[in-house]
């Protein structure tokens, strides 16, 4: 995710403020929801006695998450600017997208707003896939067979003493299938995010209403039995003439 975000990996990051380079060192709290939560918000009383210092906490954190976000949205404004790399010869990282659009757009895309929709996607992206690497795990330690198979095809394609690499994606079928399997199963938004619809409209008999907001249950669609053989068993090969 922070390769795609700002186009290096986690460790690569080496930033020398003192500050930023104990958020990255440890992004877990900078980045955990919970350390957010104040109960003198709840409790107005307890701000005068801040809560074993729990403001002054959530604050310390704030400032370093802030930093550790401002200090990527430099690194590439930098890298945008140097004179030696021209814009064919990089791939542009989100960052550099929006930064470009900030030439256009600024009070679109203001460093705020850049920052939080990095910091969006660092979170919301990282929980989103560890969940969904922990079903795949999951299923395939309960079904050997499928593992065993996608085992086989790593070694053949990649080798047994290298790293999995983004480019090696496009030769790994087998595990496309899976990854697909375990997210039919198991998606981590089981409810798409509501919509509005924009004009009146029919959908399966059901007449709906101009500006109606509407909830769609994805998980009974990848499990109904009229459109799935086998809705519960984990079986990639389904997948078998998805590419």
């Amino acid at each position: 995710m922070m390769k795609l975000v700002a186009g290096h990996r986690h460790l690569d990051v080496d930033f020398h403020s003192d500050n930023t380079r104990d958020a990255v060192n440890d992004p877990r709290q900078m980045f955990n929801p919970t350390v957010n939560l104040l109960w003198s918000d709840h409790v107005p009383i307890l701000r005068w006695l801040t809560f074993h210092g729990a403001e002054r906490r959530t604050l310390k954190t704030h400032k370093k998450r802030d930093d550790f976000l401002q200090a990527l949205v430099d690194v590439r404004r930098s890298v945008i600017s140097s004179p030696s790399i021209t814009a064919g010869e990089r791939r542009r990282p989100i960052i550099d997208v929006m930064l470009s659009l900030q030439e256009s757009e600024p009070d679109c895309y203001t460093d705020e707003i850049i920052k939080g929709i990095i910091m969006v996607m660092l979170t919301s992206g990282t929980v989103t896939s560890t969940y969904t690497m922990e079903s795949a795990m999951s299923h395939l330690i309960s079904h050997p067979e499928v593992f065993k198979k996608s085992r086989e095809e790593i070694d053949e394609n990649i080798g047994q003493s290298q790293l999995l690499q983004d480019a090696d994606l496009s030769k790994l079928r087998y595990l496309h299938r899976i990854i697909n399997e375990t997210l039919r199963l198991g998606s981590t938004g089981p409810i798409i995010p509501p919509h509005e619809s924009s004009k009146e409209c029919t959908v399966g008999g059901y007449n709906i209403p101009q500006g109606t907001t509407l909830l769609v249950l994805a998980w009974a669609l990848y499990t109904d039995p009229k459109l799935w053989e086998d809705p519960d068993m984990f079986k990639p090969e389904r997948f078998q003439g998805s590419g």
